[in-house]
């Protein structure tokens, strides 16, 4: 027993001297591990390095959406929905903020221009969306690397506030890294106006907060005459002209000549000059689509009432910087969808049209126009092989959705029109 006290006492201090060792290495393995548990804390105070997210990478030849904070398509909004205690559902993509754009509550809506230093705030994009307006840059020419270039490129361009690039190498193909910056009339509180959306859509798009104030609108209207088309009317004042050249969507519009409409007796008579212009008529017909040639694309020009669409019509003059087959004709007939149509307005076509849009037209005889939809859609005009407009067009609305309308020299009337070929799609 003393020799075994002899040597507890020996050994005693080089224990302690151990153990104290080991629990030093222990507490700093234990605070090693504690700090990479606490990263998500240091990610809600702001200390974390936030990480770039690129959404479906694998089909990708460029980061495209990298310091892009990317919005939900609709179908993924949905499905996000559909999580549980706050878990987002598999599938849905993530929102993360670009790494050098300005803090939330610097993202209010503006009106203002691109280019303006006050245009700032986050680069927000939607997947699989284009959207719609006019070219300010020619994407084909325009090469990005992802989608947070293309909007940078935008809010420094003067004119722009919409951009729409292509990332996904699948869907893209040569179009691959292409940002287009595009100019349309946005109304805070109303979606911009897009070309296609969905899964079969390749595009990433998003615009500024640069929204028009609806009193400003150059073609408010308040000087234009309107008139309602009187739709018992069979004949018109003076007799109605004859369509040379057909009715343009006979077999969907691929048939149409430009040099024909041109030397048409309805483009030869109208007269160009601003006096006459001034002092057209504009008969509208609410419930109703009229059909037509557009010399100014509809989807993304938005305006706030008919007498504006109307206005603008009257204004349209033919020629530069207006584009495509029917730039040297001038407008006689436009469509508008009611900016009350919040969910935007139904026609049977590829395209997405939505509250606000204004579509201006030629048609030969405007003073007869070809009716597209009316009503309930319900007259024999809309029957094809025995079946009504609605059971070919299930998700059509009740009642035709848009208010259409032909600019007509005074003392002219128009009559109740024919249906068109448009109308038995």
């Amino acid at each position: 027993p003393a020799r075994g006290g002899h040597m507890a006492g020996r050994c005693g201090p080089r224990l302690t001297v151990a153990w104290l060792l080991l629990a030093t290495l222990v507490i700093e393995v234990l605070k090693r591990g504690g700090e990479r548990r606490g990263g998500g804390a240091g990610a809600v105070s702001g200390v974390r390095e936030r990480e770039p997210f690129s959404l479906h990478r694998q089909h990708h030849s460029v980061d495209a959406h990298e310091g892009l904070r990317v919005v939900p398509a609709r179908h993924e909004r949905r499905s996000a929905a559909s999580g549980l205690d706050g878990r987002v559902a598999s599938g849905a993509s993530k929102i993360v903020p670009s790494a050098d754009t300005t803090s939330p509550k610097e993202d209010a809506p503006r009106h203002g221009t691109a280019g303006d230093d006050k245009v700032k705030g986050t680069c927000t994009g939607e997947a699989h969306l284009e959207l719609a307006g006019d070219v300010v840059v020619w994407g084909a020419d325009h090469k990005v690397a992802n989608a947070a270039a293309c909007c940078e490129r935008c809010r420094s361009k003067e004119g722009c506030n919409v951009w729409v690039f292509c990332g996904d190498a699948e869907g893209c193909g040569a179009k691959v890294g292409q940002c287009w910056l595009k100019r349309q009339t946005l109304y805070e509180g109303l979606s911009p106006g897009a070309m296609s959306r969905g899964d079969g859509t390749p595009w990433i798009s998003g615009h500024l907060p640069i929204y028009s104030d609806p009193k400003d609108d150059p073609t408010g209207g308040v000087d234009v005459e309107m008139r309602k088309v009187d739709i018992a009317l069979v004949e018109s004042t003076p007799p109605a002209r004859p369509r040379e050249c057909g009715s343009p969507a006979v077999d969907g519009y691929s048939h149409v000549v430009p040099d024909c409409l041109v030397k048409s007796r309805t483009n030869v008579e109208f007269d160009r000059s601003e006096a006459a212009r001034s002092e057209q008529v504009a008969w509208y017909e609410e419930h109703a689509s009229y059909d037509g040639l557009a010399v100014a694309w509809g989807i993304g020009n938005r305006k706030p009432t008919a007498a504006a669409c109307a206005a603008a019509c009257r204004a349209h003059e033919p020629g530069p910087p207006h584009h495509g087959p029917f730039a040297d004709l001038p407008c006689n007939a436009w469509v508008w969808c009611p900016v009350t149509e919040t969910k935007g307005c139904f026609e049977p076509d590829a395209h997405t049209h939505g509250p606000g849009d204004c579509w201006l037209k030629f048609t030969e005889a405007p003073e007869n126009a070809e009716v597209n939809q009316r009503g309930a859609n319900d007259a024999p005009g809309t029957v094809k092989d025995g079946a009504p407009y609605g059971n070919r067009h299930p998700d059509a609305p009740r009642l035709a959705q848009w208010t259409s309308g032909v600019m007509l020299p005074p003392g002219w009337t128009p009559s109740n029109g024919t249906y068109g070929p448009r109308a038995t799609w």
